[in-house]
């Protein structure tokens, strides 16, 4: 199956943001104070609510707009991490093609295209905007679901369950 797209900045965004949230580890270590500060938040109204409950919405405004006060600013900071890490890795090569057969997949990747094998992928997971293809480590590829059609996915989603090496996860229908 050839697959012709354009890479995306929205597509790669999409594609960290699901890998942070498939290595919850890592998202700590890139937003250290604003997880710590959100599960500040959060202990101390509960410590709040279970002394002292004169006004529970209060204590509950708190534990939510508290965490989103902290966390903001970081994710500002990550979107435009990755808006600039995007220009960096792609800015020569927005249109590509990718070729996706019983072997693995091939991109052209700012060169010689490159043959991702089905068993050197560690994990394979989905989100509402890309397929995620873990290749270990921190490495990734990601493939766009706008530029495929729903046969593509499928047979896509054929050939990566035919390995049985990685874990595979897929969004519900």
């Amino acid at each position: 199956m050839i697959l012709e797209f354009c890479w995306d900045e929205s597509d790669y965004v999409a594609a960290r943001f699901s890998w942070l949230l498939h290595h919850p580890w890592e998202m700590y270590q890139a937003f250290p104070g604003a997880v710590s500060a959100a599960l500040v938040c959060v202990l101390l109204t509960i410590l709040a609510v279970a002394s002292y409950r004169p006004d529970w919405r209060m204590a509950f405004d708190f534990a939510v707009l508290g965490p989103v006060f902290f966390v903001a600013p970081w994710l500002l900071w990550a979107r435009w991490r990755f808006h600039r890490e995007f220009r960096r890795k792609f800015s020569t090569c927005l249109d590509a093609t990718a070729i996706i057969d019983e072997r693995g997949v091939t991109l052209p990747l700012g060169g010689p295209p490159k043959t991702h094998l089905w068993v050197g992928f560690t994990r394979i997971y989905e989100s509402h905007r890309v397929i995620v293809l873990e290749t270990g480590g921190k490495d990734f590829i990601f493939l766009p679901k706008s530029a495929m059609s729903g046969a593509q996915l499928e047979e896509l989603k054929r050939l990566a369950a035919a390995t049985l090496d990685c874990a595979v996860k897929w969004a519900t229908p």
